[in-house]
């Protein structure tokens, strides 16, 4: 039985059986000075497999600006951005950040995801700022 999955690159259908067999590989026309291997990695970057593993890189490069809250000290929070945002909360609760130890452990209250990095940036100046506090206190 044959496997079938779309092409994403160019609305064709792409038959993964061809990536098992060499034969396939080697009767592929190059042209001069371009080897087969290089027809093979072609392919494979082609496949659904390939489009799946990019599609969870690119949602995993969003920028999160996220509010921290002491746990035992309620009153006190922590503004910052990152990518991975459950590796920053486990190394805050560990103590790795020197102005999150005192005061640890901590919850998230608010994580807002960016697909820019600046945006990400300027929106977490702004939390920091007088009005951007204040703002907080309001809202959440």
């Amino acid at each position: 039985m044959c496997r079938r999955s779309l092409d994403l690159n160019f609305g064709r259908e792409f038959d993964s059986r061809h990536l098992h067999q060499s034969s396939f590989f080697a009767s592929l026309k190059t042209s001069p000075g371009r080897p087969v291997q290089s027809e093979k990695r072609r392919l494979i970057r082609r496949s659904p497999i390939y489009w799946a593993k990019t599609i969870i890189k690119k949602l995993s490069m969003y920028h999160y600006v996220y509010i921290l809250q002491s746990i035992h000290f309620p009153e006190n929070h922590y503004v910052r951005f990152t990518t991975d945002i459950k590796k920053r909360l486990a190394k805050h609760n560990e103590g790795g950040s020197i102005h999150t130890s005192k005061y640890k452990p901590w919850k998230i209250k608010l994580a807002i995801a960016f697909e820019d990095k600046q945006k990400a940036i300027v929106f977490e100046k702004y939390l920091k700022s007088h009005s951007g506090r204040a703002f907080t206190k309001r809202h959440f």
